[in-house]
């Protein structure tokens, strides 16, 4: 046990006092609360590399004055009953962060993304929206690959910083991924390993939001985002989304402008840019001289339908910033994303991403390299398409026959949730979601799924219902006790 003291050892304050008043003002000030264990004099005078008799003189004048007291066979502590003084009320650290008010409001303007944890109190059935199911994780095979790359791992791998753009043999599978799956081919300098797509959001913020900076978002759409861009200094202007995606009429003809869409499964309605307006969107990039963020938010998840080339495929004017991660296939958990950039972008974006860190850890994307290299990542992406099909299905035939067929469900084609619209005869879709908690179910509004809109969209009927991390008898108890929960919600 230390205490940290800067002691002037040539000043006029003998090194006593010095020691007297650090440990004074720290009781006066709060930080040494009463039955604080202070060091032995022994310990103090090591650590401080001072005669141990200079530490006692210290501690018999504390004494003497009421600050601290020895207890036989214990230590010495601050006292419990302090006389002759008066302990503040409160701590420095909150007459610090008085003190700070006007910092700490503008600090308190930003949003904390609304996001699910395993450390909150979370419901028996709960159908939040993006999550897989933990219980596929190929657990085994990552094992074996964690092994084997430790096992070969050379010292420089610890010591040594990686590429900033991330592991080259991780890019390069991305990459092949991208031409196989997506449509999209790229070379593997034109990729940078993030930490999640959220990195890569403050990435793109970083490199193109000012004061006067616009960015359009999806109406309704991802909250998180335009949390992101406001924090760099960006307006926001929604754009309407309807049944065949993103509005590009609504789009303005001038300006610094960004637009960021989720083409092949748009959060929160499901809906996918239709191609006559993929194509619209490019051109109006092009004219503009605009950039797209294209997020291709569960975009693998497919089911009733072959996978869409992404948006990025049929840029030929390198005006789309691709943006994708591995949370939805194999979970958050990971914290591994990417940015696939037009290549005038990637030194600019590498330099930002240097702002923030050095790199993503070695050893998570090597092993993830592996996983995509060796097949297992398209085996594991076959299987829980496979389970999440059937879970949609059990989920569409259970709301038809628990809430009635009056319930309109979008989305359904493919990702991890379905935005539901409730008729009025159900009551308000938040009075379902509250006393369908109370029942061990977690059904969320839009507003509590983190959707942002400018309108009242929704009009308190929707329901944003993830489904991938609930197995098929799960969901049907789920929607059976949703359907109980009806009559203390119905309209009356």
């Amino acid at each position: 046990m230390s205490l940290l003291i800067d002691l002037q050892r040539d000043g006029d304050v003998t090194l006593q006092e010095q020691i007297y008043r650090f440990i004074r003002d720290r009781i006066l000030d709060g930080s040494y609360r009463n039955g604080f264990q202070l060091p032995s004099t022994r310990e103090l005078a090591q650590s401080l590399k001072i005669a141990r008799n200079t530490a006692m003189l210290a501690y018999d004048w504390l004494t003497t004055e009421g600050y601290i007291e020895t207890r036989r066979g214990a230590g010495t502590f601050v006292c419990e009953t302090l006389t002759d003084m008066e302990v503040p009320a409160e701590p420095r650290q909150a007459a610090v962060r008085r003190r700070n008010s006007a910092l700490l409001r503008k600090v308190a303007r930003y949003e904390t993304p609304v996001l699910i944890s395993r450390t909150t109190k979370r419901p028996r059935f709960d159908f939040w929206y993006g999550k897989p199911d933990a219980r596929l994780f190929p657990g085994s095979v990552w094992r074996r690959l964690t092994l084997e790359n430790l096992s070969h791992a050379a010292a420089v791998n610890f010591s040594d910083y990686g590429d900033q753009a991330g592991n080259f043999a991780l890019r390069q599978a991305i990459a092949e991924h991208l031409g196989r799956v997506r449509g999209l081919f790229v070379r593997p300098d034109q990729i940078i390993v993030t930490a999640g797509a959220q990195e890569g959001l403050n990435i793109v913020g970083r490199l193109f939001v000012s004061a006067d900076t616009t960015f359009h978002i999806e109406d309704p759409g991802y909250g998180a985002v335009a949390s992101v861009m406001e924090s760099y200094g960006a307006e926001i202007a929604p754009v309407p989304v309807d049944g065949d995606g993103l509005c590009v009429e609504c789009l303005p003809e001038s300006g610094q402008t960004l637009v960021y869409t989720t083409p092949s499964h748009q959060f929160p309605t499901g809906a996918v840019l239709s191609l006559a307006r993929r194509q619209a969107l490019i051109d109006w990039a092009e004219r503009t001289d605009a950039f797209i963020i294209e997020d291709d938010y569960d975009s693998e998840i497919v089911f009733d339908r072959p996978p869409l080339a992404a948006l990025a495929s049929i840029d030929r004017c390198e005006r789309v910033i691709y943006l994708g991660s591995f949370s939805k296939v194999i979970g958050a958990g990971i914290r591994l994303g990417y940015l696939v950039l037009p290549a005038s972008l990637v030194s600019a974006a590498i330099a930002v991403k240097s702002l923030g860190s050095y790199g993503n850890p070695w050893l998570d994307q090597a092993i993830l390299a592996d996983f995509m290299r060796e097949g297992h990542f398209q085996a594991h992406l076959r299987r829980v398409r496979t389970a999440y099909r059937a879970r949609r299905d059990v989920l569409l035939r259970a709301l038809a026959v628990g809430l009635g067929p009056e319930v309109e469900v979008s989305g359904q084609e493919g990702g991890l949730h379905v935005l539901c619209r409730l008729p009025p005869h159900l009551g308000p879709a938040s009075a379902l979601a509250a006393k369908a908690w109370e029942a061990g179910v977690g059904l969320y509004t839009p507003e509590q799924a983190g959707v942002r809109t400018h309108a009242a969209h929704f009009g308190d009927r929707a329901l944003v219902m993830g489904y991938a991390a609930l197995q098929e008898d799960e969901i049907e108890r789920a929607i059976s006790r949703v359907a109980a929960c009806l009559d203390g919600t119905a309209a009356g």
